[in-house]
């Protein structure tokens, strides 16, 4: 049974069998109505039920917000309000109401472009809503809707609204054009997003020494209209940072930094910081040291491969030196030449202030271990061993000759000893010469010698 609430007294009923739910067609869109579920059976009916209030289907809302109006705060926030609508042009549940808001072009003529729509939702039946991060000097519109469960409904008028004027964003770049003994000429672009009327750029720079200790600041006020500067009277030689922004009636913007460093001085030039580069073979490596006046910290040792065409400046190969004035190369490949320079770098490491003369170095190629087996101390040790050996032999032959007389046995003794005895002899004095003129030292060896060969070796085979 049901009947709309509020309009009908008696109420509608079907009576369905076998089901959980009864659909109820023809009502007006979201429409309260009062709803109850009574029993039946054969016997009767059954207790009276509670009564449950309900509603028909949701449609889209068909009314927009009236009385919109804008208060802007500052450069970035702005406050909406509008007047709620009827909850009868809701036509459901009311969700809350959604804002639509996007900028249409910058105040300054110089930025012109648009940007893409942003939406904030507030939820429940709000009247009032704050749209943040708001581009200054600019031109936005926006509008309002009502959404219910079913969706949004129709969007309010489109009504406008300008931000003031806010701080310029960064300067679009600052580069160093022009670099001289005692000057530097600096050039820059006006902000992308200006924010306002540009009154003009503020222009601070120090000093940098090469301990990366700052100097006192100067500050430089340029104005709107100029996009170069050159600063007279600096330092020769010198490296300068430099930190740039713009300005409007509302304040100065993000500061963008530049470093320079002006030429050396081309009338006085300055005396070499390296002297007395040289080397030395080690048994670690090549040993490179050398002298140094110079002021910046970051030396480096670098070398490359001589006469090696296919390598350019980048590839010499580079090691630090912590402040010691001797390094030992290590790696380097045995027969090849090196070309060795010491540099002296500024504080990034990239420009090279100060550089030695270039050394020409040959790493060795190790010595052969292996000796003629001729000078061996153990092989003339046995080879003398082997003669006085020999020589005793033949001694005891000669004792024995004076005392039995020739024999045929001590014959062939003899002459087997002779034989082995010259063709040891003949081959030790080609091959080991030292040995030869031991041998010719003893005056009765010899003798000893030339009797035997007189006496005892026969003309011919044995």
């Amino acid at each position: 049974m049901w009947r709309q609430k509020d309009v009908d007294k008696n109420w509608t009923s079907v009576t369905v069998a076998n089901v959980s739910k009864f659909m109820v067609s023809g009502t007006p869109t979201f429409t309260p109505y009062e709803v109850k579920v009574q029993a039946i059976n054969n016997n009767g009916i059954g207790p009276d039920p509670a009564v449950v209030t309900g509603h028909s289907g949701e449609d889209l809302p068909v009314q927009a917000p009236d009385s919109v109006q804008v208060l802007v705060l500052n450069s970035t926030l702005a406050e909406v309000h509008w007047e709620p609508v009827p909850p009868k042009t809701v036509r459901g549940h009311l969700k809350g109401y959604k804002v639509s808001y996007w900028r249409e072009r910058s105040l300054h003529k110089h930025n012109p472009h648009r940007v893409e729509q942003q939406f904030l939702s507030f939820s429940g039946n709000k009247s009032h809503g704050m749209l943040p991060g708001l581009q200054p000097y600019s031109l936005y519109l926006f509008n309002i809707r009502v959404y219910n469960g079913k969706g949004e409904g129709p969007a309010s008028s489109n009504l406008q609204f300008e931000t003031p004027e806010g701080v310029p964003g960064p300067p679009s770049f600052l580069r160093i054009t022009n670099s001289n003994l005692n000057n530097l000429t600096l050039e820059w672009g006006p902000p992308n997003d200006r924010n306002g009327h540009l009154t003009g750029y503020i222009l601070k720079y120090q000093q940098v020494n090469n301990s990366n200790e700052l100097g006192p600041i100067e500050e430089l006020a340029l104005p709107a209209n100029k996009t170069s500067v050159t600063l007279p009277n600096l330092k020769y030689s010198t490296r300068y940072k430099f930190y740039f922004n713009a300005k409007t009636g509302q304040g100065a913007g993000p500061v963008i930094t530049e470093e320079a460093i002006t030429i050396m001085d081309e009338v006085h030039p300055a005396a070499p910081a390296f002297g007395n580069v040289s080397s030395s073979v080690g048994e670690d490596g090549m040993l490179i040291s050398w002298e140094y006046w110079g002021a910046e910290k970051h030396v480096y040792v670098e070398y490359i491969i001589k006469n090696d065409n296919t390598l350019g400046e980048e590839d010499w190969q580079k090691e630090y030196v912590n402040g010691s004035q001797a390094y030992v190369l290590k790696g380097l490949k045995e027969g090849l030449s090196y070309r060795v320079r010491v540099v002296a770098k500024g504080h990034d490491d990239q420009a090279v202030l100060h550089q030695s003369e270039e050394l020409l170095v040959t790493v060795p190629a190790m010595p052969s271990r292996q000796a003629d087996i001729a000078t061996q101390g153990w092989f003339i040790g046995l080879m003398c061993a082997i003669a006085l050996l020999i020589l005793v032999l033949l001694i005891i032959c000669f004792i024995k000759r004076n005392k039995g007389g020739k024999y045929p046995g001590g014959l062939t003794l003899i002459s087997i000893l002779h034989r082995r005895y010259c063709l040891s002899w003949t081959t030790m004095r080609f091959t080991f010469v030292s040995f030869t003129i031991l041998f010719l030292q003893s005056k009765r060896y010899l003798d000893i010698i030339v009797y035997v060969r007189g006496t005892f070796c026969p003309s011919g085979p044995p």
